[in-house]
């Protein structure tokens, strides 16, 4: 996903997380993390979550980081190349990039850049795993064939569901520039929350369909809070 930013600058807090910690630097880019999320991870992989053992669990934390990283990185490079700053790549239970606002043009660029740069991931492994197939097996094949293709199926989720047309995810951005480009502020996020409830509501109605739990709750969850993200985005209007 991707966040304005008004100005560049170190961040100290932001969104009500705590301080954020800089591990890196890439092409002038500052590389964020949230301690929230380290303590999350660190409890994925000693817990029996996920793969089996601590090698697996260690093997799906990268992938889950590294398709993250990558999609971030996408909307900060789109957004370098457009002449916008880029405050930096935040990795937090919802990663996002922290750019500078700039013309609606832009925005859609960058908005989709991330989603771009997923779906290229995903059709480049789901290459190298069609090439690879039938190939005699090397020391690495048991690892190499278990990654490849979570990692594939990770970068293809994630490209194809942030450009659901809903706020905050990357295709609601994108969405929302558009209409900015054919109409006025208020009638552009009015329609863009009209789009979020839709797909909010959407959500509710599948999750009293399927009425099985967990599931059923975790639809109705997602749904209601797509639906609050669409009315505090009317509510700007």
């Amino acid at each position: 996903m991707t966040a304005s930013s008004p100005q560049q600058g170190e961040p100290r807090q932001l969104r009500g997380t705590g301080a954020w910690t800089r591990i890196g630097r890439i092409r002038g880019v500052g590389i964020y993390v949230d301690p929230i999320l380290l303590v999350f991870l660190g409890l994925v992989v000693l817990t029996d979550f996920g793969p089996t053992g601590v090698g697996g669990r260690l093997a799906l934390v990268g992938v889950l980081l590294g398709s993250v990283f990558l999609h971030e990185m996408g909307h900060a490079w789109m957004a370098r190349r457009r002449g916008l700053a880029v405050t930096g790549v935040f990795l937090h239970l919802l990663p996002f990039a922290y750019v500078e606002r700039g013309r609606p043009a832009d925005e859609v660029r960058v908005a989709l850049a991330g989603p771009g740069v997923s779906l290229v991931v995903a059709a480049l492994l789901f290459g190298v795993l069609a090439l690879t197939d039938g190939l005699p097996p090397f020391e690495w094949a048991a690892w190499a064939g278990a990654l490849l293709p979570l990692a594939a199926g990770v970068n293809l989720l994630m490209g194809t569901l942030n450009l659901r047309p809903v706020l905050p995810l990357d295709g609601g951005r994108a969405l929302r520039a558009l209409l900015l480009m054919h109409m006025d502020a208020h009638a552009a996020r009015s329609m863009t929350a009209r789009v979020g409830t839709f797909f909010g509501v959407g959500l509710g109605v599948l999750a009293l369909f399927l009425w099985r739990m967990p599931e059923s709750l975790y639809v109705g969850l997602l749904g209601a809070w797509l639906c609050v993200v669409a009315w505090r985005e009317a509510a700007r209007g």
